[in-house]
């Protein structure tokens, strides 16, 4: 029995980890300390109050990490949405209209002007959003329109 609790372990983990939902982990952990009796040498009664224990309580105990995870979800955005609201300068002009370059902290985008007007040189900006593999970017000290108000 004591190869079953090791293999119930590891595919409960190998599970975790390609679902990464912290529902599988607390009972991998009992399914360990199941075997570990096991290995002692435990009875199988013995082994199973030891998985049902230590699940359950790893199960009272990573629930509250688990719920604090999700409901952070992610702050930052993925892909280029990430860099909405960062700061940058611009390394190429921005012309009326067209396109320049920017740095956004170490990666450099092509940018292009929220309004249209030309952003010059070595100007602080800030990206207010992102279309394809283009920035749209606002003078740092231009005020950000408010994306409910209409144009």
């Amino acid at each position: 029995m004591r190869w079953i609790w090791l293999v119930a372990g590891v595919v409960l983990l190998i599970g975790e980890m390609a679902t990464t939902s912290m529902f599988a982990l607390p009972f991998a952990i009992g399914a360990f300390g199941a075997a570990v009796v096991a290995f002692i040498g435990f009875g199988i009664p013995v082994q199973i109050v030891v998985c049902a224990a230590l699940s359950g309580a790893s199960y009272a105990g990573l629930r509250p990490l688990a719920r604090r995870m999700n409901a952070q979800g992610s702050a930052t955005g993925v892909g280029s949405r990430r860099l909405i609201h960062e700061a940058g300068v611009v390394l190429a002009e921005i012309p009326a209209g067209d396109v320049g370059m920017v740095r956004v902290d170490a990666e450099e985008w092509r940018a292009e002007s929220y309004d249209g007007q030309a952003i010059e040189k070595g100007a602080r900006i800030r990206v207010l959003d992102t279309k394809g593999t283009r920035v749209v970017v606002a003078p740092f000290e231009a005020p950000v329109p408010d994306p409910q108000l209409p144009e």
